[in-house]
């Protein structure tokens, strides 16, 4: 194969790698092809049983990628369960949570897993906080924490923030992109790499400077705190031309970790988009499977599913139109799953695919919507 084909699938690789993002099965990747976004689950993705490969858009426009995560953690009344380690724990035991990399730590055995060191921190710093409390102080607390997770607001200005920085880096990208992958067969063709080199490595070497230092001051603007987060995803940056290429990624991807996916949705997503994924995700959370169900995620999805039709009401959304009954696909259906919908010909019993959800029967269903004031929508549990 040829020499310079070789080096040219080398970059072409380096660059595919930086386009994967490794996150938990608890957030959302919202990914940006030309002008549409589109949400990438977490249970979706390929990967093992606690994270998955979300890919950004590897080729120009490249668009942008957001990674929002719900927190990886059920904060209860009492106790606080681990999503990846599944353990439950009493509040004053959180006062030793720390954080290493991507993992929240108690006693040197792992606790929870977030997408990325940022969640973590900011995670173990709420933690932390919150262990040292009153049972009183920490409900709402808690009650904070849901309905801060809930504000698109959040997201729209940072956003606002964002837009003159991206406006600068994406000429600089383009640029390094096409020196990466245009520059050496162009410099082959019209003088020879011989003479064309020193050249063509000049460009490269200035232009990556620039999107650097860009990079370095959009993100201090940005994120003026955040000083050992730049230091490190600056030496990344600097060190690869392939992941400068992602510098535009390199900022969004972490700016709000603390964001439930469905407030992002509400932002990012076109109308039609939003009602599908929003009616998806309010039922998952509203009527959680049984088996299995642990009495943290209950007086969790208490607070949280409020909190979530609250958002959804305000985004043009009401609960009476989530909670409807979908449409019979047979004459003789009599009975559907209020979490997937799946539909049964028995008009009772329990949904097989989602463990054991109860479920709904069209003629009552059909007789009476849920309303804001039912145990379902109140309560989060079916």
């Amino acid at each position: 194969m040829d020499p310079l084909l070789e080096f040219t699938l080398v970059l072409a690789l380096l660059a595919l790698i930086e386009c994967a993002h490794w996150i938990t099965r608890q957030s959302a990747a919202f990914q940006k092809c030309w002008r549409r976004y589109a949400v990438r689950e977490g249970e979706s993705l390929f990967g093992n049983e606690r994270a998955g490969f979300a890919f950004a858009w590897p080729l120009p426009p490249f668009g942008a990628l957001w990674v929002f995560e719900a927190p990886p953690f059920h904060a209860g009344e009492t106790r606080v369960l681990g999503l990846s380690s599944g353990r439950a724990l009493e509040w004053h035991q959180l006062g030793a949570v720390s954080a290493e990399e991507r993992r929240l730590m108690i006693g040197g055995a792992v606790f929870a897993e977030c997408s990325s060191a940022r969640a973590a921190l900011e995670w173990q710093a709420w933690l932390a906080k919150r262990a040292g409390e009153s049972q009183a102080h920490r409900r709402a607390a808690r009650e904070e924490l849901a309905e801060e997770l809930c504000q698109p607001e959040r997201l729209r200005s940072v956003c606002a923030r964002m837009l003159p920085q991206r406006v600068r880096l994406v000429p600089l990208i383009w640029i390094e992109f096409a020196l990466l992958f245009g520059g050496l067969p162009l410099t082959e063709w019209l003088v020879g790499l011989s003479r064309g080199w020193p050249w063509l490595l000049g460009a490269l070497v200035g232009v990556h400077a620039l999107v650097v230092w860009s990079w370095a001051r959009a993100h201090r603007e940005l994120f003026a705190s955040r000083v050992q987060e730049r230091r490190m995803k600056l030496l990344g940056l600097s060190l690869s031309p392939p992941a400068a290429l992602r510098a535009l990624d390199a900022l969004s991807r972490d700016a709000l970790p603390r964001l439930e996916p469905l407030a992002a949705a509400s932002f990012l997503l076109e109308r039609a988009e939003f009602v599908d994924y929003a009616r998806r995700r309010w039922r998952e959370h509203a009527h959680p499977k049984p088996v299995g169900l642990q009495p943290e995620t209950s007086e969790w999805l208490a607070l949280l599913v409020p909190a979530m039709e609250r958002l959804l009401d305000r985004a043009g959304l009401p609960l009476s139109e989530l909670a409807a009954a979908p449409l019979r696909l047979e004459e003789d259906v009599m009975s559907y799953c209020p979490r997937c919908e799946r539909q049964y010909t028995h008009a009772s019993g329990n949904c097989e695919a989602c463990s054991g959800v109860p479920l709904v029967a069209y003629a009552r269903a059909e007789e009476a919507v849920p309303g804001a004031d039912s145990p379902a929508s109140s309560r989060g549990a079916s």
